[in-house]
């Protein structure tokens, strides 16, 4: 943001709430969509401001825009509240230790517990994927799921196909997007107490890994309501796989905390987002399967809710050209731009930071990589409240200071 920019504040004392499942003729919806990515793309991100050497740039760009931002606003909080040290927390890996000590844990817990904190995380996360959508905007098309469509009439299960093809009409990779209809519904609990019933719910297959020089390839899908419904593009988050240039799975990512309804494989997967339910894609089988891929392809997880500002739709990104693979090398310098590491941890820890290197996890652990950092409750609405200015590690600034930026 220039100088001369100023943005509105956010007024957490609203509690105006609109119903968050009634999708107004205005409101574009979230949809699927697909993405190629070539030189060009690359070119868009510079690296000496990612600090990386060769990365995704989708990915390089998410972890400069949110995780970097989310970093800083924690930061700042713990500094005005005198909590820490600035020379503590001055840099990531400063910042990772603070984190992983246990004496500092409820300060963290502090940090993620304040309203206004909060609401600065999540907004991070919408403004941060609304830059990086428009960093790579014209090189998306939609998703249909129409390659192929029918009914299983005795489990009620409808499957709908998408054949996912580059730019040169190569198949990349053939997915099948199940709904499931509940009756009775299943009833979820948020964090307020109050439950809710999840009527409908999707799954998809997505593969362990690509076949015949394919990749890479990037999966971006987005989160449904309650009721099985598209959400509102500018409440969209997204559950996120990436495929790299061997074709195997080295990444995945999803909005935090990842919640089950039971203990069950086929338990659904969902999050609490802004005060709403929201379900993805997997069930806690594939969850778990998809995690334990991830670490045997020494992949990383990055534990961030995305959003994005546009139609909010399942991306995907492939090349037909060939990039150097993801080293060792290449996730340890994803040390630069990790927002919080922790050590392994399981379902509903008491307090963790949001991202993990799952490289650096037991099999046995890598599928729950949880944060518990709570979602501010405001109220929703046709578009997501303005982010005020993310404060920067140091600023000399009072907390009372900070906290106008908000009021």
């Amino acid at each position: 943001m220039s100088g001369n920019d100023q943005e509105p504040s956010l007024n957490l004392s609203d509690t105006t709430s609109l119903d968050p499942y009634l999708i107004s003729e205005e409101d574009e919806l979230a949809l699927d969509q697909v993405f190629f990515h070539d030189t060009e793309a690359e070119a868009v991100l510079k690296k000496e401001d990612l600090h990386l050497d060769s990365i995704d740039p989708i990915i390089a760009a998410i972890r400069k825009e949110i995780i970097e931002e989310q970093r800083n606003i924690i930061t700042q909080y713990l500094i005005d509240n005198q909590l820490a040290k600035e020379e503590q927390v001055s840099d990531p890996e400063k910042f990772r230790k603070y984190c992983a000590d246990e004496e500092h844990q409820e300060h963290i817990k502090e940090a993620h517990n304040n309203p206004r904190t909060k609401a600065l995380l999540e907004q991070a996360e919408i403004k941060g994927y609304q830059t990086v959508h428009s960093q790579f905007s014209g090189r998306f098309s939609t998703m249909n799921w129409s390659d192929g469509a029918g009914k299983n009439n005795r489990t009620g299960v409808t499957t709908k196909t998408q054949i996912v093809r580059n730019s040169n009409g190569d198949e990349i990779a053939k997915l099948t997007e199940s709904t499931h209809k509940l009756t009775p519904p299943q009833m979820v609990q948020k964090s307020d107490g109050t439950s809710v019933e999840i009527r409908s719910y999707r799954t998809i297959d997505f593969p362990r890994s690509l076949e015949g020089g394919t990749g890479p390839m990037h999966l971006s899908l987005a989160v449904k309501d309650q009721n099985g419904n598209n959400i509102a593009a500018n409440r969209a988050v997204y559950f996120t796989a990436h495929y790299d240039d061997n074709e195997e799975l080295v990444e995945v990512s999803s909005p935090k905390p990842v919640k089950f309804n039971s203990d069950e494989p086929d338990a659904i997967g969902y999050i609490e987002h802004g005060g709403q339910i929201y379900t993805l894609p997997v069930t806690r089988a594939k969850y778990q399967e998809m995690m334990q891929e991830v670490a045997r392809n020494n992949g990383h997880d990055v534990d961030i809710s995305q959003t994005i500002d546009n139609n909010a739709v399942d991306l995907i990104e492939t090349s037909v050209q060939k990039s150097e693979r993801m080293s060792q090398q290449h996730i340890n310098s994803y040390d630069e731009t990790n927002l919080y590491e922790a050590p392994p941890i399981s379902i509903d820890p008491p307090v963790t930071c949001v991202a993990t290197l799952i490289s650096e996890l037991p099999l046995e652990t890598a599928e729950v990589i949880n944060s518990t950092i709570p979602i501010p409750p405001f109220a929703p609405s046709s578009s997501p409240p303005p982010l005020p200015t993310s404060p920067k590690p140091g600023r000399k600034t009072s907390s009372e200071e900070f906290d106008k930026e908000l009021q």
